[in-house]
C-alpha cells in the first residue's frame, strides 16, 4: 500500500502537517499537558532526551512504513498538534488515525481543516480504501470533530481500551474512498 513518508507535507489554508524533527523536542515537551495526556495512551516524556528518543522512534517507524507520526504546525511553524497513524492494515488498505490538539487551540477548527486536506491527500495519492478514527467516548470533543469531518460512527465497543489504569468505551468512525468521491461530487 502506498502511503505517507518522512518527506510528505500536507498543507491547509492555515496549517502544515509534517513529520517532526529533533529540533522540535523541547517544544513538543512543553506543549503536552496533563489535560492532553488524559486521552493519550502514554504519559508525557520526562525530559528532552526522552522526547528526542521518541521522535527518533517515530521517524524510524514512519520511514519503515509501519506507521505515520507527524505534527501540525501553524504557518509560522508553531507546533499545535500530534497526528498519528499507529496502524496500517495493508491487506484491507485501511489506516487508523489518532490526533491530539494542544488545549489552547481546541476551538479553532484546525483539526477539521487538516482532516479535510489529509483525506484529499490520502484518496488522491495513495490506494487507501478506508480511514478509521478510534476515540474514547469520554472525549466528546474528538467525537464531534470526527463527525464534523464527515466520518461515520460505525460502532461503540464497551471497555475496548485500557488507558491510565481504567477501561474505556471506544467509538469507531470511518471514512471510505466512496465517501470521499461522494463528498467531492456534492461540491461540484
Amino acid at each position: 500500500m502506498n502511503f505517507l513518508n518522512l518527506h510528505t507535507v500536507i498543507e491547509s489554508e492555515r496549517c502544515i502537517l509534517k513529520v517532526a524533527k529533533l529540533k522540535h523536542a523541547e517544544e513538543m515537551c512543553d506543549l503536552i499537558s496533563d489535560k492532553i495526556t488524559t486521552f493519550m495512551p502514554w504519559n508525557k516524556c520526562k525530559d528532552i532526551s526522552e522526547q528526542k528518543d521518541f521522535i527518533l522512534y517515530q521517524r524510524t517507524e514512519t520511514e519503515r512504513g509501519n506507521m505515520y507520526w507527524s505534527s501540525l504546525f501553524l504557518k509560522d511553524w508553531k507546533m499545535i498538534w500530534i497526528f498519528w497513524v499507529p496502524r496500517i492494515f495493508h491487506k484491507t488498505k485501511t489506516l487508523e488515525l489518532w490526533y491530539w490538539l494542544w488545549e489552547e487551540y481546541w476551538w479553532n477548527w484546525y483539526i477539521h481543516e487538516i482532516l479535510e486536506c489529509f483525506k484529499a491527500y490520502i484518496y488522491t495519492y495513495t490506494d487507501t480504501e478506508n480511514i478509521i478514527i478510534k476515540v474514547s467516548m469520554l472525549n466528546k470533543a474528538s467525537c464531534k470533530v470526527a463527525q464534523k469531518a464527515g466520518f461515520h460512527l460505525d460502532w461503540v465497543l464497551r471497555k475496548d481500551d485500557y488507558v491510565k489504569w481504567k477501561f474505556e468505551d471506544v467509538a469507531y468512525f470511518s471514512f471510505t474512498k466512496e465517501d470521499f468521491k461522494e463528498s467531492r461530487a456534492k461540491k461540484k
